[in-house]
């Protein structure tokens, strides 16, 4: 399985663009197996949701025990497509990760399946694809897709709603910000960590979160909410584990009856919590100037 460091939609996006370029043919006959070492890994192109979470996590060891246990050793096919050189991953990365998990030999061989169009259009289907083993992304996770897909490509307001299952109104709310950014020369992005006050350097505009972007196109600062900093993610991390230990299932099943217990909690937090979800709120294209596209 290749995978690259640092790797970011804008040089991935660009990386294999070059490839795609230089045109090398897409390999005959198409393959319904590979092995593992010959999946390409584009992270930054094609895994849309960023960050691993708790959930991904936990999706990852329930599919490797099912690949351990399964009689073949294999998980539903991968998605595979084309990058220039060889097969790249465009749907299952989850797959591959429980793959690695699973401490399979990278000569194990996998079901694959061959998705055939452009960058443009496999950007969609890493978005979009539905199988059973696809973790469902949530409302944060679908706004950030759609941003990445009106930055990155030439996808239609259409096309980039179903995709990412967005509003189109909220994919206008985008091209928007898109829009605005696009009229500042450089955008840097400034996230002071408290143990290191060196500005950060200047951000691709495809690299933003859609939280940072809109922030951007307001003229707000970037960042200012949160700041998921190593610390702060190791707590967060720490502290949805904890909830998943104690509550399981039930918190998502009963949202109204958790709300309560956060309340009783700390009647604060929930004050706290809509006010910073509110800020967060990425279908609220209000705040972003209005233009025709």
């Amino acid at each position: 399985m290749s995978r690259r460091k640092e790797s970011s939609l804008a040089t991935d996006f660009d990386a294999v663009t070059a490839l795609l370029a230089k045109g090398k043919p897409q390999r005959t006959p198409l393959p319904t197996e590979l092995a593992l070492k010959s999946i390409r890994l584009w992270p930054g192109l094609f895994q849309h949701r960023g960050r691993q979470s708790i959930a991904g996590g936990s999706h990852v060891r329930t599919l490797a025990t099912a690949a351990k246990q399964s009689p073949s050793g294999t998980l539903d096919p991968i998605t595979v497509w084309w990058d220039g050189r060889g097969w790249a991953c465009a749907d299952g990365h989850h797959r591959m990760a429980a793959y690695r998990l699973a401490v399979f030999p990278s000569s194990h061989i996998v079901p694959v399946t061959v998705f055939e169009g452009s960058i443009d259009k496999a950007m969609a289907l890493a978005a979009s694809a539905n199988t059973k083993d696809k973790l469902a992304m949530s409302s944060g996770e679908k706004s950030n897709a759609a941003w990445r897909m009106a930055a990155a490509t030439s996808m239609s307001k259409f096309d980039i709603s179903q995709s990412a299952q967005v509003s189109e109104s909220t994919v206008a709310g985008l091209r928007r910000a898109l829009a605005q950014l696009r009229t500042i020369e450089t955008a840097v992005v400034v996230d002071v960590d408290v143990d290191d006050l060196t500005p950060q350097p200047p951000v691709d505009i495809r690299d933003l979160s859609w939280a940072d972007a809109r922030r951007l196109a307001t003229g707000k600062e970037p960042g200012a909410t949160i700041n998921w900093d190593e610390h702060s993610e190791k707590k967060a991390q720490a502290m949805a584990l904890a909830l998943r230990k104690a509550i399981g299932k039930e918190g998502a099943k009963h949202p109204d009856i958790l709300a309560r217990a956060l309340e009783i909690y700390d009647s604060r937090l929930v004050e706290s919590l809509i006010e910073l979800w509110a800020d967060l709120d990425d279908d609220d294209a209000a705040e972003v100037p209005s233009t025709d596209l």
